[in-house]
């Protein structure tokens, strides 16, 4: 699917709720794709009214870059880093949300989705593009 017709999707839902977007195994949030995503669903928000949110964390650790701890860092404790970030965020981690994953990405915020505590939130939409 290409990303304008993934963005238009996307700000077609009956929600404008925040769009957390995850990356896949040997990248970064400022990967191509990643940004083209971003833009696109921003590009999307201006043409139809609508201001969602869109953002993708980053989860770096031992002062490594994105790619290395995707490759270095056992998924568990990538997707627990990702849990604590969400909780922590003043956005995702103040009421509902909507997700996009790639990849590696997939792994991840599926294990958040069954696993983090968001309290009283949840997950309204899922999309893994290239994950389980």
């Amino acid at each position: 699917m290409e990303l304008q017709n993934l963005a238009a999707d996307i700000t077609n839902w009956e929600n404008e709720l925040p769009l957390l977007v995850y990356h896949g195994v040997k990248e970064s949030c400022e990967v191509d794709h990643v940004v083209l995503a971003l833009q696109a669903v921003k590009d999307m928000n201006a043409a139809s009214g609508k201001n969602i949110y869109a953002e993708c964390l980053k989860v770096t650790h031992w002062g490594e870059s994105e790619v290395t701890t995707s490759i270095d860092m056992k998924l568990t404790s990538q997707a627990s880093d990702y849990c604590e970030q969400v909780q922590k965020h003043p956005v995702f981690g103040k009421g509902d949300f909507n997700i996009m994953a790639m990849s590696q990405g997939g792994i991840l915020s599926r294990d958040m989705i069954q696993h983090c505590d968001l309290g009283s939130y949840k997950v309204h939409n899922y999309i893994s593009l290239g994950g389980p």
